[in-house]
């Protein structure tokens, strides 16, 4: 693998295409020599990622995009994914308190954070950027 690979990815804003691009993204890390486990926590993070950005950024309306850029590093896997809908009204969230198990939901963001090593947000001209970044464990 090359220094720095970049992989971009776009689906349209439908709950369906979630697990599309989350089997992708395991695949990926696979290839760049995450282990199954670490693999498919990235896969779980992405497709709450995703899934958030679809549930409150479009309101589950398809017929938006929402692009997934993936940057391979020797020491590292980035995940910037970008969509023009609703974003967040703070940044952080409170995430320092495990989700109540008796809820439906509300896990996403506090499932990323206990992920991934960083977490930011950005938003700018109309677009929405979360990039969730994944040290490679050292061999």
């Amino acid at each position: 693998m090359a220094r720095h690979d970049r992989i971009k990815l776009s689906i349209d804003s439908r709950l369906s295409d979630v697990r599309l691009v989350g089997a992708s993204v395991r695949s990926i890390g696979l290839a760049a020599g995450f282990d199954d486990r670490d693999a498919g926590m990235l896969q779980l993070a992405l497709e709450e990622a995703l899934t958030n950005v679809i549930r409150h950024g479009y309101q589950e309306r398809p017929g938006h995009p929402v692009e997934v850029e993936v940057n391979l590093r020797p020491d590292r896997m980035t995940f910037v994914v970008t969509h023009q809908g609703e974003g967040m009204r703070s940044w952080p969230p409170k995430t320092d308190q495990p989700p109540d198990p008796t809820q439906e939901g509300g896990r996403g963001i506090f499932l990323i954070n206990a992920i991934m090593d960083s977490v930011r947000y950005s938003a700018k001209d109309g677009r929405t950027c979360i990039t969730l970044i994944k040290r490679r464990a050292a061999k």
